[in-house]
């Protein structure tokens, strides 16, 4: 495929229109992009040039756009659907292709916030970032995209989504964030769907051929191949959505589609949400890579099952780790010795929370979401506290509630 006149001319026009609302001049994107400023001219014309080397100029000024805090004019061309069809466009086969520099940091050479654990076959910073708030950002879809690149820039390299997230939203921005060289590990979870017209945002998806259905919509709108881990929502514990006879499933049946699909290459590993120890025990001879539960330092009734996990190598990822998300119940934040801590730290009673959790095993990955760069940072931040004995002591004294699995 090549593009017409046309197209090449409305390209060009969208390049140089996204570079002039970056606020960069000419000389400063090019020794941004380490390449003479010819060079430059050469690529906004999109005219015989190489088609990689035009998508990388589009990437960056979409980017310098963002950072400028302006919103990207869009591309109607050098859209995301078209980047795989995009080998032959911009020819001849023999123009030069320009030897970007590197000035942002390599995915291997990025700060790895709170150390690592691995992550099923990879090894991720223990810090990562849950895309559930990121519906918040439905009508300022930019800054959605520049929370996610911000991330990424921090040293995160695990996000946590849902296609019943925002029906597709939290997917959809991830897609526009992330190139393949970010290098992040995309976890989804399965056993619901989105049901935007219902009582409830999403409804109950349990059985077989809808788990691997909600599979392929996640590899869709987040525009990948493979999902690094795919957690099983099971909804017969705990507080969750109404369940109608015909989804109660058995955890079996489930498995078996989850080994499959992990067979087939459509997902890298398998991980438990909402379980009983009773069902991670029956689930673990099909190899369980991750655990989703609420936990937090005032609900610790699944001390046991961590306690396994660790023993298992398998990652604790708590969901609800300031407490309950519903309103009016208990939160970290309000108990009298954390905020003693915090004031003692020079941290938020959010951090120390979190903290708290970083400190309580070496498998506890942290997905803490937000809509807010700001909350992202402290977020962050929170992989250079270090709790002192007394600390630990006194966190460790406030009551916990018994087991119990809350929807996230």
């Amino acid at each position: 495929m090549s593009l017409n006149d046309t197209e090449i001319s409305r390209t060009a026009a969208e390049l140089r229109t996204n570079l002039e609302l970056s606020g960069l001049s000419p000389s400063e994107a090019a020794a941004d992009l380490l390449i003479s400023e010819t060079e430059l001219s050469a690529l906004l014309t999109a005219r015989d040039v190489d088609p990689a080397s035009v998508w990388q100029l589009r990437d960056y000024l979409e980017q310098a756009v963002f950072d400028a805090g302006q919103r990207p004019a869009p591309f109607t061309v050098l859209t995301e659907d078209n980047r795989r069809k995009a080998a032959g466009w911009f020819t001849l086969r023999d123009a030069p292709r320009h030897d970007f520099g590197q000035p942002a940091a390599s995915p291997s050479a990025r700060p790895r916030p709170g150390g690592t654990f691995d992550l099923g076959s990879r090894s991720v910073a223990r810090i990562g970032y849950g895309a559930m708030q990121l519906e918040r950002l439905r009508e300022d879809r930019a800054t959605g995209i520049s929370l996610i690149r911000r991330a990424v820039e921090l040293g995160i390299d695990h996000i946590d989504t849902a296609q019943f997230y925002g029906n597709g939203l939290s997917n959809e921005l991830i897609h526009e964030a992330l190139s393949p060289g970010d290098e992040v590990a995309i976890v989804s979870k399965v056993g619901a769907a989105p049901d935007p017209g219902g009582p409830f945002p999403m409804r109950a998806a349990q059985r077989p051929e809808e788990l691997r259905a909600e599979v392929e919509a996640n590899l869709r709108t987040l525009g990948i191949e493979q999902l690094a881990v795919v957690n099983l929502r099971r909804m017969d514990t705990g507080v969750t959505i109404p369940m109608p006879d015909d989804q109660v499933v058995s955890i079996e049946d489930q498995l078996a589609e989850m080994v499959a699909m992990r067979d087939e290459g459509l997902i890298g590993g398998i991980g438990m949400s909402n379980t009983t120890i009773d069902g991670l025990r029956t689930a673990l001879p099909a190899g369980i890579d991750c655990v989703q539960n609420a936990y937090s330092l005032i609900a610790r009734g699944d001390d046991d099952m961590l306690e396994l996990c660790e023993a298992e190598g398998i990652a604790w990822v708590p969901f609800f780790p300031l407490g309950s998300g519903f309103e009016g119940m208990p939160k970290v934040t309000d108990e009298e010795n954390v905020i003693r801590v915090a004031a003692e730290l020079g941290a938020t009673p959010s951090q120390v929370g979190l903290a708290w959790l970083l400190d309580r095993a070496p498998n506890v990955l942290l997905i803490p979401g937000t809509a807010s760069v700001d909350h992202l940072g402290a977020n962050v931040e929170v992989g250079e506290l270090t709790l002192t004995e007394s600390q630990r002591a006194l966190l460790d004294e406030i009551p916990t509630s018994e087991p119990g699995t809350i929807r996230p």
